[in-house]
Formats: C-alpha cells, structure tokens, sequence
C-alpha cells in the first residue's frame, strides 16, 4: 500500500464537484469514479491498546477553519469513517472520502486497519498468502473492532466533528468489520470514560460466513446491509445467519434499526469502481440508500415526518373508471397537461376500504408527477392466484385505453395482500412475454404476504426447465413459473423482517434468480405486516419513509422525471405547508404503476 511519510500532505487544492447522487433528471448516477480527485490530508494515529502506528487520510468540507477557535457544538460537524478493503487504504477509499467531504459537507475519514507499517503480500500473490495476511483481522473480531475503534476515536476527537455523529461505512473486507464491530460494540454503554457509540453503520458487500461469531451483546447501533444477489460471499446460509446475530441483538433489548439490500446479478465488489465486478447502477443505489441513511441517524429526528402517525389524509378529485366488473378509480398531478403522456401508477389495494387507498393513490401522484390508477383487484382469497391475476390484468388493459396515457410506461406496485398479487404477476406473468405485451416496466411488493407466494413457488421451476417431482397444485391446477424472458421489469420486495421468514425470503430470491430476474429485495428490522399503514400496530415510521423513498427512486429511473413538473424524488417535508392540497383528475393517463394497497405514504 503506498503511503506518504510527509505529513500533512496536502494532495489537491481544489475538487471538481463532480457527479452528484442524482442529477437534474431524478435518476440516480455515482458519485464519482476513477477520475475522481481528492483533496485532503495523511494523518498519523495510534491504536491505543497495542501502539501501533496508524495512517489515514482526512478530508474535511472546504471553508472549514481548522485553526479556529473551537465551534459551538451546533457548529460541529457529523464524520464518516470509510474502512477499507483486502488491498489496504489506497486511492478508492481516500476518494469516497473526499466526495463525502466536498459534496455532502461531512468530514469524511479513510481509516487504516494494518498499520503503517505493514507490508502487504503482493497482488498477483495467492489467495493462500493474501487471505492469511487479512485473516488476522477477518478471523479475530476482536482486534479488528480495535483497529476501527483507534479510526473512530480519531475522528470523535476533532475539534470540529460532532462526536455523537459519526458514521462507519466498509467496504468488502471493510464490510466484514462493520459486521464484527456491530457485533463486539453494538451495545451503548453510559460511562463517562466511554466515548459515544457511533450513530450508525454501514457495510457494503462484505464477506459473510454462516459460522462467524454473533453478538455480545444486545444490538444498539442503527446498521445497513448492502450485498449483491450474486455474490458468493454472501450467499444464503452467511445471510440467514446475519439476520439471525442482528435479531438475537435485538432480542436482548437492542432498539436500533438495521435493514438489508440485495440487488439482482451483482458480484462482490461492485462498489469498486476499480474492480472488474464494478456495477454502475448498483453503485448509484448503494450510494444513495447508504448516503440517505447517514442522514436520517445525522438528523434529530430518524424519520421523515415524526408526525406521521396523524398524518391528515390527502385528497385529490378522483374519477371513476369503470372496467368490466370493477370500478376504479384515476388521480391527476396537479396542473396535468392533457397533452403530455404521463407515466401511471396503478394501486392495488389491501382491503376494500378506500379512504386509506385513496390518500396513497392521491400521495403517489401528488408527490411523483405521475398519474395513479386505485384498482378493484382486492380478493378475499390471498391464495387466489387466478382472481389476483384476472383482476390484475383487467386493471392494466382498462388503462392503456385512456387518453393521455403512455401506454408503454407502466409499473405494478403491491401493498399488503396487493403486494402478494404483485408478486404472483411477477412470478406467472411479468417475467414473460406478456409482460412486455402489458408494458409493465416495475413491478413492487410492498410488505406483501410472501409466505403465500413461497407456498406458491414450492415444486415451480421456469417452463423451458425441467421439474422435478410433480408441481405443485394451485387452485387444482398443476402449474409453473413463466418461462423467462428477454423483457425484464424491474422488481422491488420491500419486506418485514417479523413477518416474513428468510427460509421463505431465500426461496423466492432463488426462483427469481432462476428466472434472471431483475430485482432489489429489501428487510427492515422490527416490522411486520402493514408497516406502511399509519395507525397500524405494526407501523414503522423508519421502514415507511425508506421504503417509499426506493420505490420513487426505481419509478424515476423507469420513467424518467415527470413532464408535469416533479422530478420524482422527496422534496424535505414543510409542516408548515400541511398536506391538504388537492386538485382535479381526469381520465388522461400516463405509464401504468400497478400500487397494490398497503403503502403508507409518509409526508415530504
């Protein structure tokens, strides 16, 4: 690992902004790349507990006066910590820093987990010698969370930084600490002689095994999971016990959230813009979800609106819709140019209640610029594949004949027994040809029952692969999955950890995987079904508002920012400004986004 001895080196003068998280047009891109400069400085520090000499790289929001007198603590600053990978601290990490810095106004700090002087086995060395010399610290969890700690206590003690907002954040081997110092720090003690726990932490595409060890203690500390769906170090056993470590922490009255991420077809390291396995999108999303929650632990509330829980129900004038047997209901953004085809986005409800349905219909529009569709596709039968389906189907048809619709662009979104038909199509139908017919472009579950959609699958394989043993029966019929298709939507499962199983999560994600799905798989802890809805026992105002932020972000990508005026990304919620707005609807219409009921829509 190259190293300046000159300290402080300052490497740049000046950063060139860049890309940002997401640009003009509401689609998220990276924040940087290979090209990307870095501006800040080499510091030494020591790991207290053995001596060892350390070297990190501290990059630090410009026009920040270090030699100042110390600011007020409302003045003070929050600070990410970046752990590297196998290769040590080198360029990429000291660039992930220097974006948090100059683009986000943290300090940003590249840590160093094997000291200053160690000499690294070479590149094209074997995994053999290079796997030994990192196993010191991947296998001894106890002085890799030693090393991290030396990197936080660093950082807590700088004048400017706020020591109660600190973040961590890891990336692969990096990743793998996170984990372990979750697990061996994870517990918040109240000393004096103990410095704060860090707000939250962060681990990305990290190395997992299903016989690490667990936690301490109980789990305190708010932590982010994000993985690739094919990589092999966080295959299905390394997952089931992640989640199961991070519940038992949990289980000994441990209160902070902790949520995963998987993305469909991405390796190990595909953060690393340096890396082969480097993917764009992946990066872009990761970046954003990562990014999004530094600044809810950051903020003084960790939730969007802390009101949530009497959120006023939001109204626009909807007309009917009638088609064949049930009725629908269309919503317009405001000020709708009947000229301009606008994307659609079609709710399917949870119950048959629509004053619940309405508002998130109402919401969706409002805040996407998108038109939305409530469908009478609730069946009181969750098991009824059939009927959702029919139902489905009807709904999408129904819309592609009115005017102003872009009938080319629409999106299937679920909510609770919604979110279960969603998945059905996804899985029957969105996956195949018809799909393309249908011009479904996303297909979102959201807190949907998957236990009904795992029952579904057992026995299932693709039509163009052989089944062994009987399929199973659905409805008295022998069916299988859609055969797989060219035209791939994007999925999103949005899932509670209380509610669904992993057995159950890891059998559907196998089948999708099978199928060459495109899809991003999310669990929030300490939720059960209905997290979205307000008013529910098992409303989460955490897993609400992050939950809508992904499905937003996927709609955007998908369709593009609306021509009504929305960019279709959260603007900060005003509760000055109330949300009673409401406007007038029609029948022009735009891409279809299927919203099966169960969303709570949280207030921006």
């Amino acid at each position: 690992m190259l190293k300046s001895k000159a300290l402080p080196l300052l490497l740049t003068t000046a950063f060139a902004a860049g890309a940002t998280a997401t640009n003009a047009d509401a689609v998220l891109i990276p924040a940087g790349g290979p090209e990307t400069p870095t501006v800040g400085t080499y510091q030494n520090y020591t790991d207290v507990a053995d001596g060892e000499l350390l070297q990190g790289f501290l990059s630090i929001p410009q026009g920040i006066d270090t030699d100042s007198s110390l600011p007020e603590a409302s003045a003070k600053l929050p600070a990410i910590v970046v752990l590297h990978d196998a290769s040590g601290r080198d360029l990429y990490e000291e660039q992930r820093a220097a974006i948090i810095s100059q683009q986000y106004g943290y300090v940003g700090f590249a840590a160093d987990i094997f000291g200053f002087y160690a000499e690294l086995p070479p590149e094209d060395a074997p995994w053999s010698i290079r796997g030994a010399f990192t196993g010191q610290y991947t296998n001894n969890a106890t002085l890799f969370t030693q090393r991290i700690q030396a990197a936080v206590d660093f950082v807590q003690a700088l004048d400017y930084v706020d020591a109660t907002k600190v973040g961590l954040v890891g990336y692969c081997m990096g990743g793998t600490g996170v984990v372990h110092y979750v697990n061996v720090m994870g517990e918040a003690i109240e000393r004096d002689d103990v410095p704060p726990l860090v707000a939250g932490a962060v681990s990305v595409h990290p190395a997992l095994t299903a016989d690490g060890p667990g936690p301490n203690g109980s789990i305190d500390l708010p932590t982010l999971f994000l993985t690739g769906g094919a990589d092999f170090l966080t295959g299905p056993a390394s997952m089931e016990k992640l989640e199961s470590d991070m519940k038992a922490g949990h289980n000994l009255d441990g209160v902070a959230p902790w949520e995963s991420v998987r993305y469909a077809k991405i390796n190990h390291a595909f953060s690393n813009w340096f890396s082969g396995s480097y993917d764009e999108r992946a990066d872009a999303r990761s970046w954003y979800s990562q990014m999004s929650f530094f600044a809810g632990v950051f903020s003084d509330t960790t939730t969007v609106d802390s009101t949530v829980d009497e959120q006023p129900l939001v109204t626009l004038s909807a007309e009917e819709v009638d088609y064949t047997d049930p009725m629908g209901y269309l919503h317009a953004p405001p000020n709708a140019d009947i000229s301009l085809s606008l994307p659609i986005i079609v709710v399917l409800p949870h119950t048959t209640d629509r004053s619940y349905e309405e508002s998130r219909a109402a919401k969706l529009s409002l805040d996407t610029g998108y038109y939305t569709f409530e469908a009478d596709a609730y069946t009181t039968n969750d098991y009824d594949m059939d009927k959702h389906l029919s139902r489905i189907r009807a709904a999408i048809s129904r819309v592609k004949t009115i005017p102003g619709i872009d009938s080319s662009n629409i999106a299937l979104v679920g909510f609770g027994s919604g979110g279960t038909g969603a998945m059905y199509y996804a899985l029957q139908t969105g996956l195949s040809d018809i799909a393309a017919e249908d011009s479904v472009k996303v297909i979102a579950s959201v807190h949907g029952h998957l236990d009904r959609v795992a029952i579904a699958m057992v026995g299932m394989v693709p039509e163009n692969e052989s089944a062994e043993g009987d399929a199973q029966a659905w409805g008295g019929n022998s069916r299988e999955l859609a055969a797989a298709s060219p035209y791939k939507p994007q999925i999103l499962i949005q899932s509670g950890v209380d509610a669904d199983s992993m057995k159950d999560i890891i059998q559907i994600e196998s089948t999708l995987i099978s199928l060459g799905a495109n899809y991003e798989l999310t669990r929030f802890s300490d939720t059960g079904d209905n997290f979205t809805v307000w008013g529910d026992e098992n409303y989460n105002a955490v897993a609400s508002s992050r939950s809508f932020h992904q499905l937003r972000t996927v709609l955007a990508e998908a369709f593009g920012p609306s021509e009504s005026g929305n960019d279709g990304y959260p603007e900060p919620h005003d509760p000055a400004k109330g949300d009673d707005t409401t406007s007038s609807s029609s029948h022009i219409s735009t891409p279809v986004a299927i919203i099966a009921a169960g969303l709570a829509l949280v207030a921006f």
